[in-house]
């Protein structure tokens, strides 16, 4: 009787820890289900019961770490998604994907420095992760590294020649770099590779427009919407371009729609705040500064923007938002200039 009960004692423990572990695996997949339906709160209370379950292997503790790190960077809770990116990559150092997922953390918050340490960390631990490879590269691009960026963009089109994302991400580089035929070179590679594939006709038309190209910047625009008919970034694209040509009617219609496909972008509201203000709606183009301002309170184009449209409009704490702008990118007021938004 005494084996019995001591085994009907061990069963019902056994019994509970599965119990328990099967609730703790629940909850992660409630996490992400939650997560993508954009609850947040609801996302971060799941993976932090699972989390606190302590009935995860490590394997399954990372994975809710990264996802619950996911949802804090989408609520900006950065140093806590840098948390648990860093406890992710604890429980699992030889995992490339740690590195990179804090990386992106780091590059939101303005430690760039920090992100290629933890790139460089990612390619050491897997010689062969492209996405890794790619990050590194626009680390690298973002800090003028461009060298260092073409060998991660090379190694990459040596691995995958037939993938059109190599040759689009080196064409950016060779775009910072002025060299502007190796650039186009690389664009047209990738469109015959895949004429299907709306980004290199995307990246392309951001270039020429950045060059002033403004109208074979709209025609690469409306040859990418074509093949892509719901992608937000390419109607945001265009909007400016549109804008910048003079077609504010034509503008606000793309921004619009970009903003009804994602309404919670910070750079497309401020697209078509500045749409506004160049057209001498100041109310409108001040509503959606605010919107993107609360979205993303660093957003310097926006702080300036808004300053311009307050002082347009009278209000002396236009002023402030300038002086704030200016003192986060000092070069605001010509990059500003250029786009003909002339200084107060």
């Amino acid at each position: 009787m005494r084996v019995f009960l001591a085994c009907a004692i061990l069963l019902n423990f056994a019994g509970a820890d599965l119990a328990l572990a099967a609730s703790a695996a629940s909850d992660i997949s409630s996490c992400g289900k939650s997560f993508n339906e954009r609850k947040f709160d609801e996302a971060i209370a799941l993976c932090t019961r699972a989390l606190n379950s302590s009935k995860l292997d490590d394997s399954d503790a990372a994975y809710a770490r990264r996802m619950r790190g996911s949802i804090y960077i989408s609520v900006r809770r950065v140093d806590d998604a840098i948390a648990d990116f860093s406890e992710a990559i604890r429980l699992k150092p030889r995992f490339a994907q740690g590195y990179i997922d804090r990386a992106s953390a780091y590059r939101t918050k303005g430690e760039p420095e920090r992100a290629l340490a933890d790139l460089d960390s990612a390619v050491r631990v897997e010689p062969d992760n492209l996405p890794a490879r790619y990050a590194r590269g626009q680390a690298n691009i973002a800090l003028g590294h461009f060298d260092d960026a073409l060998k991660d963009f090379n190694f990459a089109i040596e691995r995958q020649p037939t993938r059109t994302e190599g040759y689009i991400v080196r064409a950016q580089a060779y775009v910072r770099m002025d060299k502007l035929d190796l650039a186009l070179a690389d664009f047209d590679r990738a469109t015959k590779i895949d004429p299907r594939d709306f980004r290199p006709l995307q990246a392309r038309g951001s270039m020429r427009m950045n060059r002033g190209e403004y109208d074979s910047a709209i025609a690469d625009f409306d040859a990418a919407i074509r093949i892509s008919p719901n992608q937000a970034g390419i109607y945001n694209n265009r909007c400016l371009a549109q804008a910048l040509v003079g077609r504010e009617d034509e503008a606000i219609a793309d921004c619009n729609k970009a903003v009804g496909l994602l309404p919670n972008s910070a750079p497309i509201l401020d697209s078509r705040a500045f749409v506004h203000l160049r057209s001498g709606h100041y109310e409108n183009s001040i509503a959606d500064y605010d919107a993107a301002l609360r979205l993303q309170p660093t957003l310097i184009v926006s702080l300036y923007g808004r300053g311009v449209a307050k002082l347009k409009m009278g209000n002396s704490e236009g002023s402030a938002d300038i002086a704030d702008a200016v003192k986060l990118d000092p070069t605001i007021a010509d990059a500003m200039m250029k786009r003909g938004v002339p200084p107060p």
